[in-house]
């Protein structure tokens, strides 16, 4: 079993990160398709309240909490890309660590987030599932999204095979770990299995399923963002196919 926080894992994730910043990820908060993440925390989170980030990355979530006045806490495997995040904000709280063996007593906070993490675990999502319901306190809330098969990237990941055949272009394998889509069946049962109840389980990222399927749609002076007639686009297919077209599958779970 490859575990994230092995070296070679650590490498690649490092990697990763390499093709970003802080700044270009911080500046992702301002785009229109993350705000109903943004208003979702707000939702769920209780005010003041210990929230641990399981798989921060560069730290945007992180820098987000501490401007709310959350006990942030950011664990991510990569120390170059903690390194980055801890320039931008000395004060944080970040970690070193796995995600499946998190370095925190039992009960320690009061909710734990895990965004685009556990589809990168081939043996399924149960032992980050019971690592996060071991550290969260009783009534405690995980907000978790993966990967969600949408018809944009049925179609649009067939033509770009195509696409870079017809030009000759050669496959070049992508920095990020590969990872695995989860479908809406399967999370329910993770979560119900590791001791979980499901509070919400929710389509988001409509408009950056759209940003992933074509060029057409990404915004040329903006990192990670789309293009106004993608955002329109987006509404519509929300309305008339919300699971069909999202990006990203959003649970939220309740420690029982």
């Amino acid at each position: 079993m490859r575990v994230e926080g092995e070296p070679d894992e650590r490498e690649r994730w490092t990697a990763a990160w390499e093709q970003s910043s802080v700044d270009k990820e911080l500046s992702t908060l301002e785009h229109q398709w993350f705000q109903p993440w943004l208003r979702l925390l707000d939702q769920e989170l209780a005010p003041g309240g210990r929230v641990l980030e399981a798989g921060c990355g560069l730290g945007r979530i992180v820098h987000w909490m501490a401007r709310q006045g959350y006990a942030g806490v950011g664990l991510d495997c990569s120390l170059s890309a903690l390194a980055a995040a801890k320039q931008r904000l000395p004060e944080a709280r970040l970690v070193q660590g796995d995600v499946r063996r998190l370095p925190f007593a039992d009960n320690s906070f009061d909710a734990c987030l895990s965004f685009g993490v556990i589809e990168h675990f081939p043996e399924g999502p149960d032992a980050t599932l019971a690592e996060a319901r071991r550290v969260l306190a009783p009534g405690g809330k995980v907000i978790l999204s993966v990967p969600h098969v949408n018809w944009p990237s049925r179609i649009g990941n067939p033509l770009k095979v195509v696409y870079r055949w017809l030009r000759r272009l050669p496959c070049t394998e992508a920095p990020e770990p590969p990872g695995r889509y989860h479908g809406r069946a399967e999370l329910r049962d993770a979560f119900e299995r590791s001791g979980f109840e499901i509070v919400a389980l929710l389509p988001f990222d409509h408009a950056y399923a759209l940003h992933s399927f074509s060029g057409v749609f990404r915004r040329r002076d903006a990192y990670h963002d789309v293009t106004p007639v993608g955002y329109a686009l987006a509404r519509w297919l929300r309305r008339i196919a919300p699971w069909g077209t999202a990006f990203t599958a959003c649970v939220v779970g309740r420690k029982r």
